[in-house]
């Protein structure tokens, strides 16, 4: 096994598990149970860990965490509609979508990657 992925909030884990897996990847989540240690030990080391079980799949998980990972500073800071600042990743439900935005005060709502310019 060997580790591609670690994430403070164990959701982004069981995302990419889920995505990696319906992609024919097989892979496991190692949830640590060190999070009440926070503060005695390095804050990464409490992480959720993601692993893939076959050496030659990593490439191709490499490439779809990259594709499907939610990154920080990955939304526009502001909406190509309204060109309102407050803009947010779209929710379905309890999920976030991580590849679809919305603005909180229009609502419209578009893909990452189309082209946007401010107004």
């Amino acid at each position: 096994m060997t580790e591609i992925y670690s994430s403070e909030n164990p959701l982004y884990s069981w995302i990419l598990k889920s995505v990696l897996e319906s992609n024919g990847i097989d892979c496991e989540v190692e949830e640590t149970s060190l999070r009440q240690a926070l503060g005695d030990i390095p804050v990464n080391q409490t992480w959720t860990k993601l692993f893939i079980n076959k050496e030659s799949d990593i490439q191709i998980a490499k490439e779809i965490i990259e594709k499907y990972e939610p990154k920080l500073n990955d939304v526009p800071s502001f909406c190509p509609n309204c060109d309102s600042d407050k803009v947010e990743l779209f929710k379905a439900g309890n999920y976030k979508e991580f590849d679809t935005l919305k603005c909180k005060e229009c609502g419209y709502t578009w893909k990452k990657g189309q082209h946007y310019k401010r107004k």
